[in-house]
């Protein structure tokens, strides 16, 4: 189990400058030297490389071994962690998150095999999961108090420091010579009716949703600094519930059924997102985030279900979820700064519903009232 507390804890720590630059940046675009126009393409640009980087980082990882990949995508982290402090330009922007998009890819791939090394992959993979969103959570709770205390700047350059240790620890890892044999990402060109549920999903909340927070919550502060605190408070809570709340989904789905749960998250997500689009944006935000915990856990379980191939059908299922994410979070972008924002969630909501109900129809599922297991 070494390995994989160990590969985990480098992705916590390198994810630090990432994770906290999806609230401060909406809120100090401009004294990052980010126009507003172009937040969207920043934040979502990564996750875009991220769908070329995924199935050439597994042929880096057999040539060169796992560990020293593992240390330059730390180290890169480190690098772009700085650069959200110091960048000038929309350019040097760019090319720290293409950068980053490589670098997390690695370090997912990183942990993920070595989590499969164990022969417990269940509570290997829980685990590690588990720790690699401790970093983020400390980085959303702590990052607005340190944006009033020091600014931007200097904030992103201490989160580069505390990303040292990712490098440090990299360096205490195992070598392992070669992916475990079933590890494999692959993809379609057209998704079935789950992975466009998966993709509307995740494009509307992972996507649209979490670049806007900030927007949302304009008008329920006093100053900026309030504001980026209220939206870091909010998306610590959704990593919070993606750790606590996902065993908790898992549990229930033994008990009374996959479909039934899923659906039914999917169901309160879906009223989560109007009460935003109504301005009840605590509450819904709230609602969204606990809810959304159990399908963004359930799904890749989900999506293997009636599949032949276990593996090409997680793997597929990524695809579609990273690719929801940058579409969305692109979009997010071009209606920041738009007064009554949250009128946007109401097309957002119906296209979720529309989603659902596709899912429902073309599937095995042909009603909500199913037999209790």
């Amino acid at each position: 189990m070494k390995p994989t507390i160990l590969s985990a804890l480098v992705m916590t720590f390198a994810a630090l400058g990432d994770a906290f630059l999806y609230s401060a940046l909406p809120v100090y675009a401009l004294e990052m030297n980010v126009p507003l126009i172009w937040v969207g393409l920043v934040l979502s640009i990564n996750r875009f490389v991220r769908l070329i980087a995924n199935p050439i980082f597994p042929h880096l990882f057999n040539r060169f071994g796992f560990k020293r990949i593992t240390i330059i995508a730390a180290s890169v982290s480190i690098i772009t962690t700085c650069t959200y402090g110091l960048a000038g330009t929309l350019a040097i922007w760019i090319v720290a998150r293409v950068a980053w998009g490589f670098s997390f890819a690695a370090l997912r791939i990183s942990a993920t095999g070595h989590s499969l090394q164990h022969e417990a992959r269940g509570l290997s993979l829980g685990l590690s999961k588990a720790l690699q969103e401790l970093g983020p959570v400390a980085a959303l709770l702590t990052g607005p108090l340190l944006l009033n205390w020091i600014g931007p700047a200097a904030t992103f350059l201490t989160f580069a420091l505390l990303s040292l240790t990712a490098v440090l620890i990299a360096f205490q890892l195992p070598e392992l010579k070669h992916l475990p044999h079933d590890f494999k990402i692959s993809s379609r060109i057209l998704p079935s009716s789950f992975n466009l549920l998966t993709f509307v999903s995740t494009f509307v909340v992972q996507g649209i949703l979490v670049v806007m927070i900030s927007t949302l919550l304009f008008h329920k502060a006093a100053s900026i600094a309030e504001i980026a605190a209220l939206a870091g408070s909010y998306l610590a809570f959704r990593r919070i519930c993606l750790v606590v709340i996902s065993p908790l989904g898992g549990a229930l789905a033994d008990k009374f059924g996959m479909d039934k749960i899923y659906l039914l998250s999917i169901i309160s997500t879906i009223a989560g997102l109007m009460l935003v689009a109504t301005g009840a944006t605590f509450s819904g935000l709230f609602t969204i985030f606990v809810f959304n915990s159990i399908t963004v856990f359930l799904a890749p379980a989900h999506a293997v279900k009636f599949a032949s191939n276990h593996l090409h059908a997680i793997a597929t299922n990524s695809t579609w979820t990273d690719l929801g994410a940058a579409a969305g979070t692109l979009t997010g972008g071009i209606f920041l700064g738009i007064s009554d924002s949250q009128h946007i969630f109401f097309p957002a909501t119906f296209a979720l519903m529309a989603a659902t109900v596709f899912y429902i129809r073309s599937s095995k599922i042909k009603t909500l009232r199913l037999k209790w297991k």
